[in-house]
């Protein structure tokens, strides 16, 4: 099965769909349309670990995006990042409902007066993030999936077209992500009624899986749905959980 990419723009991934893939044990369905269950197959004893990006994985630093722009308007830095970095706009952009172009359009419009362009908007919203050296180590020293040690890595994270493009092209470490579950792929934030259906298809075919968030609202969402899930406080208390995982299969915390 090819892979399905969504077409790319100056602000990211222009089209909507799921990001799909062919691994050597596992398939996804490509089709939204397609019965439950149809195009999947998974063996029991392959394990699913899934990470949250932000708070987790990279470090997300809001403030760097309203100090460059407010060196080209009268706004404060702490005004645009207190304004833009949460509210109806981002999560109806990280529900994929909000273009990106219509998102940093609206940024230029509440910014003015002042000679900020959509492009500047752009530039500032990708340069927000750094990864955390201690989760780079643990990607870096996965193990091979061979063997008795059978494992897929995926991602799961709030965020947008933009947002995607940046982190995926500009942060090495992140390309260790076999799979990615995306809210403005998928339509729903974490917190929304239905997000985790895709993690409770793969628990439903036996496979066990794990998920692993800074936000205790997105722990009990999983939670709600029957998803085991752990909240990350640091890396050092998570990684000897998630090793015993990867090679038994186990989870101290059960929904």
């Amino acid at each position: 099965m090819a892979a399905q990419r969504p077409e790319t723009g100056p602000y990211g991934p222009t089209t909507r769909g799921k990001v799909v893939r062919c691994r050597r044990r596992f398939v996804v369905a490509a089709r939204d349309d397609a019965p439950a269950g149809a195009g999947r197959s998974h063996p029991v004893s392959h394990r699913i670990l899934v990470l949250d990006l932000g708070g987790v994985i990279v470090d997300v630093d809001f403030s760097r995006f309203g100090r460059m722009l407010a060196e080209k308007c009268d706004k404060t830095p702490e005004a645009i990042a207190a304004r833009w970095s949460q509210g109806p706009e981002k999560d109806e952009l990280d529900r994929g409902k909000l273009t990106p172009v219509a998102f940093c359009d609206a940024v230029v419009g509440w910014c003015e007066p002042g000679p900020i362009r959509r492009e500047d908007v752009f530039g500032a919203w990708s340069d927000v993030f750094a990864v955390k050296p201690e989760a780079a180590a643990f990607l870096a020293q996965l193990p091979p999936c061979e063997g008795e040690l059978d494992y897929s890595l995926w991602c799961y994270s709030d965020t947008d077209p933009m947002h995607t493009a940046a982190l995926f092209s500009r942060l090495a470490p992140l390309r260790r992500f076999d799979e990615r579950l995306l809210s403005w792929q998928n339509g729903k934030l974490k917190r929304d009624p239905g997000a985790f259906e895709p993690l409770v298809e793969l628990r439903n075919v036996g496979s066990p899986v794990l998920f692993v968030d800074d936000r205790q609202e997105n722990v009990d969402a999983a939670h709600r749905a029957g998803v085991r899930a752990e909240l990350f406080t640091d890396w050092p208390d998570l990684t000897p959980r998630l090793v015993d995982f990867l090679h038994h299969g186990h989870a101290a915390s059960e929904p």
